[in-house]
């Protein structure tokens, strides 16, 4: 997943990698360790299925959608480190998500939902104000108009 810093890879990619060689290892093999790769390193990359878009959890669904057909999903690293590292932990602190939750959930994910439970908590006057700073207006901008669309692949939706 290194190699997905700079811009989403296939996860046929991987297969692939695996199958080849230096590794060489068994379709078999293979199709039980990547999802067991993606759940452990799940606080590391972004899924992205080629329809749907972005998979904000993974579940039996998605693996089983994974399994079938790896060519539909990609990935992309999160590079966190430096000063963005420093800011990350800033956003989990005042979200209030500890290394605990981050088990159970995406910590990304959890900051977000952060965000927009504040947002929607704000009044209307603060909503429609142009008394703010040119990032904090694009910031807000940017929560309201985020949508989220509906994945019909996650109808049974069960995190793992």
């Amino acid at each position: 997943m290194t190699q997905a810093e700079s811009h989403k890879k296939p996860v046929s990619e991987l297969y692939d990698l695996l199958a080849d060689v230096p590794f060489k290892l068994k379709k078999g093999f293979i199709d039980f360790w990547i999802p067991l790769y993606l759940i452990i390193k799940k606080e590391d990359y972004a899924l992205f299925h080629a329809e749907q878009g972005y998979v904000p959890y993974l579940s039996a669904e998605v693996l089983d959608l994974l399994y079938k057909n790896p060519r539909n999903f990609s990935a992309k690293a999160y590079q966190v480190e430096g000063i963005k590292l420093n800011l990350y932990q800033k956003y989990r602190e005042w979200a209030n998500v500890s290394d605990e939750k981050a088990g159970k959930e995406s910590s990304f994910i959890s900051i977000f939902s952060q965000f927009i439970r504040f947002y929607n908590g704000l009044p209307a006057y603060t909503k429609k104000t142009s008394r703010l700073s040119k990032s904090a207006i694009a910031l807000r901008e940017a929560i309201d108009k985020a949508k989220i669309r509906p994945m019909p692949y996650l109808k049974n939706f069960q995190k793992l």
